[in-house]
């Protein structure tokens, strides 16, 4: 019987481990990787620590059998279903089953028992030591994955003060781009007004002329009548009339003299001040280009930042949700086991304190006790771990508008000083996200050909053609030649090539030229491209377009313009000079060939 009573107890225990596959609790870390240690396990294999404990018990009941002890026996199998029963019952139950204190009743409780109990009870001490531990141990490991939060946020204020300053160097560009188009814009006001200047001296000096000439013609004419007739034939009244007609002559020549010298230093001044603007103008387009590049650099700097972060942050998020949920589902059961445990430490120490058999009695005193292991609050502070929510997402630097698109032009250059016009942009920036290829609008149908092809109209002044008259296709860029008509020594009227000299600081003649294109159908404007190769044949010098009020190729007014001068500023538009252009209208735009 005492032999039997010793199996009760260490079925006790082992009924209350469960099967586990030889895993420690609190033993691993998370990575990116999503490595087994990060593995929730079966809510039941967490129990493993009590499985400790039935291999201690199991010690000692070896030990006992093999001195000549016999688990199997009748008594054995009187009381085995008894105490799994007891063990393998639900954790939360409030009292001990009635089956149980009955059938404990029964059993004889040597000292054998007894000290087999103690022995027991020692024993648990270390497993709760474990438990303990491997809260611990979960608790430093979602830690570990939470400090990660902070590495993350250091690397990242790092790229951000990198990209801060790029900004700040962006900042620097940009004033030194306005102030540049600052200065140009008085140059540009400057340049107008010295144009009108020589052009108001060019007419005085013109009627000053009319009226030298006239008098000139007179005082010619008085002289060849002196030649005839000689100065005898002259009277008293003759002489003094020659006299003042040579002085008013001479006044009059003075005069002349005073409006031609004023025209020419007009002149003089306005090829300095033409000058001087031509240069702000070179110097201003590339403080520009400084300008977009340095954009470019912080725009990439600043996506490249918040990209790095962004998906290292959602890497992190991912593997601390995995591990706080892994945590938190091992520290319920972490306490259900410390609390079925306790509950047998509970059980066994009364058992250990039996002082004689009829304790276990119905009306016994132990009875009673053991009731009371079951209505006892076990819960240890030291297990519950708790919830730490990861830190939010820190927020990435404002992006500024990308060089070279239509939001950039109209933040920084829709309100450029008078006179002023950005040149087309050239920045590449290698991180700007690729646009959508826009799809490519349904062609116009070609209108059925005419049996009897009409005459070609005769060419407008301003209109424009392909070169050599091929046709104009959509989508595809074109050599211009614009019909010149004018007031130029030399020049007859025809097709002639448009010279790229401050025509292509904007896109507003293009736009124009695509207007005027010679039997153009849906052509409602274009853009330019430099090409800087040369024409057999001298271009017309059309200046820079208005696209705000300019409407025709020969009257445009934003700078520079020349069109009744093939040899302004040294004929840098003639033949052999690098000036051409090439035109692409807008899609949909096409011309028919002018043969």
């Amino acid at each position: 019987s005492g032999r039997a009573n010793i199996a009760l107890v260490w079925l006790l225990l082992s009924a209350s481990s469960l099967d586990v596959a030889g895993m420690e609790l609190g033993s691993g870390t998370c990575g990116a990787s999503r490595s087994a240690e990060c593995a929730r396990p079966a809510a039941r294999d967490s129990v493993l620590l009590s499985t400790r404990v039935t291999l201690q018990a199991g010690r000692a009941y070896a030990a006992h059998r093999d001195a000549g002890g016999d688990p199997e026996g009748e008594s054995l199998n009187h009381n085995k279903n008894l105490i799994r029963e007891f063990v393998a019952g639900p954790f939360a139950a409030e009292s001990a089953p009635p089956s149980l204190l009955e059938g404990l009743s029964t059993i004889r409780l040597t000292p054998e028992v007894q000290e087999f109990a103690k022995q027991t009870l020692r024993t648990l001490e270390s497993t709760f030591t474990s438990i303990l531990q491997a809260s611990q141990n979960d608790t430093r490991m979602r830690d570990t994955i939470y400090a990660g939060f902070a590495d993350l946020t250091t690397q990242f204020h790092r790229d951000k003060a990198a990209a801060t300053s790029k900004l700040e160097d962006t900042d620097a560009a940009r004033k030194l781009h306005m102030d540049c188009r600052e200065e140009e814009s008085t140059l540009f006001d400057q340049q107008r007004e010295s144009v009108h200047q020589v052009n108001l001296s060019r007419t005085a000096e013109r009627g000053e002329m009319k009226t030298a000439q006239q008098k000139h013609d007179a005082v010619t004419l008085r002289f060849q009548e002196l030649v005839d007739r000689g100065l005898d034939a002259l009277s008293l009244a003759g002489h003094a009339e020659h006299l003042s007609m040579v002085r008013e002559y001479e006044d009059v020549m003075k005069s002349y003299n005073t409006a031609l010298q004023t025209y020419h230093t007009r002149l003089w001044e306005s090829g300095n001040v033409t000058k001087s603007y031509t240069e702000k103008k070179t110097r201003c387009n590339g403080k520009q280009a400084a300008f977009e590049d340095s954009v470019c650099e912080a725009a990439e700097a600043s996506q490249t930042s918040c990209d790095t972060y962004s998906n290292a942050y959602a890497t992190r998020l991912q593997d601390y949700k995995v591990v706080t949920d892994n945590v938190a589902a091992r520290a319920n059961d972490r306490k259900a086991e410390w609390n079925h445990l306790k509950r047998v430490a509970c059980v066994l120490d009364k058992l250990a304190g039996v002082e004689a058999n009829g304790d276990l009695a119905t009306n016994g005193t132990l009875r009673q006790r053991i009731q009371d292991c079951y209505t006892m609050d076990f819960a240890d502070k030291d297990l519950g771990i708790p919830d730490k929510p990861s830190p939010a997402p820190e927020a990435c630097l404002s992006m500024p508008a990308w060089p070279c698109t239509d939001a950039f032009a109209q933040e920084e250059y829709a309100k450029l000083p008078t006179g002023t016009t950005a040149v087309p942009c050239e920045s590449v920036c290698s991180a700007m996200p690729t646009p959508s290829p826009t799809p490519s609008p349904t062609p116009v149908p070609t209108p059925a050909p005419i049996t009897t092809p009409a005459p070609a109209p005769t060419p407008t002044k301003g209109e424009v053609r392909n070169l050599g008259g091929a046709e104009v296709t959509s989508g595809l860029a074109f050599y211009p030649e614009v019909w010149w008509e004018g007031d130029a020594s030399g020049y007859q009227p025809g097709w002639y090539p448009i010279c790229g000299h401050y025509f292509w600081d904007n896109h507003a003649g293009a736009a124009i030229a695509c207007q005027k294109l010679k039997g153009g159908t849906g052509c409602t404007g274009g853009t330019l491209q430099r090409h800087r190769s040369t024409y057999d044949i001298d271009a017309v010098h059309v200046g820079t377009c208005d696209d705000a009020q300019d409407t025709e190729l020969y009257s445009c007014t934003a700078g520079a313009n020349s069109w009744n001068n093939f040899d302004l500023y040294g004929g840098q538009c003639n033949a052999g000079h690098g000036v051409s252009i090439k035109i692409q209208c807008n899609a949909g735009c096409t011309a028919p060939a002018d043969v």
